[in-house]
């Protein structure tokens, strides 16, 4: 049995949905406070989903013998995503301008990474 290339990954995720599980049990059973608590559970749910996933992606490609990843060129893209998104925020307090801008940072920012997946992925054996 050959080793899992997203090892790390999925157990960084598993660890994430065990720590989200559990605090949002014990954040419930101590303050009732009903926001906290979904988040909370959520987020660990959602860490779990997306474990299980890579978890059945990397058991696929193993059984097919591909174990290459792409290793994404750096960039700009992700920086320029969290910007938009964080400009879109601040627009809900300070106005429609600053939510225009995060959009068109969001949308160039998303564009560019996504041209250059496309790219990368093209290049593929």
């Amino acid at each position: 049995m050959t080793a899992s290339p997203l090892r790390t990954e999925i157990f960084l995720l598993a660890w994430s949905a065990a720590f989200g599980l559990v605090v949002g049990t014990v954040y419930w059973f101590l303050t009732y406070e009903v926001a906290g608590s979904v988040l909370l559970v959520g987020f660990g749910a959602g860490s779990a989903v997306a474990a299980l996933l890579m978890r059945r992606t990397a058991a696929d490609a193993a059984e097919e013998g591909d174990t290459a990843e792409i290793a994404p060129r750096p960039g700009w893209g992700p920086i320029g995503i969290g910007a938009g998104i964080g400009l879109c925020g601040l627009g809900l307090a300070f106005g429609p301008w600053l939510v225009l801008l995060g959009i068109l940072v969001l949308t160039a920012s998303g564009a560019t990474w996504l041209a250059t997946a496309v790219a990368d992925y093209d290049r593929l054996p």
